[in-house]
């Protein structure tokens, strides 16, 4: 399958990843999004000049964030050159496997604050640069759509975090969310239960719990536990770490408590696993 096979395929699904590396003028050609109620923005990640969006006129510079559902842009003039992404998704991609979860809160979001766009901070920046070099990365080498949706999701949830921060909108599900996987990530190598996240976010665990299952479709815990999974895969294939390396690295006291944990997540023993990795 090459690589305009992939984009297709993913765009029927629902997803469409545009680069514009100097060529701005394709922004006032882009065609209809993947979908109706479509979740639509342009990151100016290097470059300045000055657009028409919906009659309004706007200055922009570097790490500057359109947000497009709806809109178009009329005029586009630049004063150095672009390099920037458009990045299209529909709330079935997001969430493949529970067609009955609604994205209905970032949309509420962006209505109320009536943004056009904003200027990314250092938390949205990270988010976008991590989510455009894995999504370049997942459209390349096809990888599923899962992995791709799961990490739109992570970039969402810092969009909405950002403008609700600028704006001062009430704290949604969604910005809780976004600051509790900054926090499981941040401390991956420590041995942390859902509930001291929890008390560091200053909510209850029933409230936490509830909210990351309501947007997510999965409980706190199975995402510590699968940000713990992934981050000891990625080692077994940079480090080839062993068993009793990476079970102090992920913050458990015992050798015996990582291999149990590492099997019943993935149904094989860590040596395994370890040998299976090293040999492709």
């Amino acid at each position: 399958m090459n690589k305009q096979n992939i984009d297709d395929s993913l765009q029927k699904q629902g997803f469409c990843l545009l680069r514009t590396d100097d060529c701005p003028d394709h922004l006032l050609q882009l065609d209809s999004p993947p979908g109706r109620g479509c979740f639509e923005f342009f990151w100016i990640k290097k470059g300045r000049g000055t657009c028409s969006l919906d009659d309004e006129t706007i200055v922009f510079g570097h790490s500057t964030l359109f947000v497009l559902p709806g809109r178009r842009f009329q005029m586009l003039h630049t004063v150095s050159p672009i390099q920037g992404y458009y990045i299209a998704f529909s709330p079935s991609f997001l969430c493949p496997q529970r067609p009955d979860v609604h994205f209905s809160e970032p949309a509420s979001c962006f209505r109320q604050a009536n943004k056009t766009h904003l200027e990314a901070g250092l938390a949205l920046r990270s988010a976008l640069e991590e989510s455009v070099d894995l999504l370049e990365m997942s459209v390349w080498s096809a990888i599923t759509g899962d992995r791709i949706s799961k990490q739109l999701q992570t970039l969402l949830f810092r969009i909405v975090s950002q403008i609700e921060n600028n704006t001062g909108q009430e704290l949604s599900g969604y910005a809780l969310l976004a600051r509790f996987q900054t926090l499981v990530k941040r401390d991956l190598c420590l041995n942390k239960s859902a509930s001291a996240y929890a008390r560091e976010l200053g909510v209850s665990p029933n409230h936490m719990n509830q909210v990351v299952k309501r947007i997510t479709g999965m409980s706190a815990s199975y995402h510590i536990v699968q940000h713990k999974m992934a981050e000891a895969k990625r080692q077994i294939v940079l480090q080839q770490w062993d068993s009793e390396t990476m079970a102090a690295y992920l913050g458990f006291k015992r050798i015996s408590d990582f291999c149990r944990f590492f099997k019943t997540n993935t149904r094989m023993d860590f040596s395994t696993f370890s040998k299976n990795t090293m040999a492709h």
